[in-house]
């Protein structure tokens, strides 16, 4: 459970810090994008784990620990992404809604790198995740 959060954290971190400093909303969709290819393929193990290795009942443990880091990157995420929507940059869409189509298409690629039934650097896929990924949001 305690490295399960650890490895969240980690995950958190490079994402948050991909809009650190308030880039423009195609920037920050491109910088989230490849944060989240960056961080799967150079840190695979922790990944792998993230994606796969969750169990309900371990997660018990870190109930609190979780639910307030998930806090913590969602208000990050939020602080980047609102005044987008207020100015008609990006589209209004509830967070968890705009976090799927920014990173729902990349975790398909990704968790097939993962799982060894791709052999295919998602990040080779950057630049059509990016060009999706604006295409859904960009107001």
């Amino acid at each position: 459970a305690a490295l399960y959060l650890d490895c969240v954290v980690d995950y958190h971190r490079a994402m948050a810090g991909a809009v650190a400093g308030g880039p423009g909303a195609e920037e920050g969709i491109e910088r989230l994008i490849r944060a989240h290819l960056d961080w799967v393929v150079s840190a695979r193990p922790r990944a792998r784990f993230l994606f796969e290795q969750v169990r309900a009942e371990w997660l018990a443990l870190i109930r609190a620990e979780r639910e307030a880091e998930n806090a913590r990157f969602a208000a990050a995420i939020e602080d980047w992404r609102r005044p987008h929507v207020v100015a008609g940059r990006l589209r209004d869409l509830s967070p968890m809604v705009f976090f799927a189509l920014l990173a729902g298409p990349a975790q398909m690629l990704c968790r097939a790198f993962l799982a060894g039934t791709s052999a295919e650097d998602p990040r080779q896929a950057a630049d059509d995740l990016i060009a999706g990924a604006r295409r859904a949001l960009l107001a």
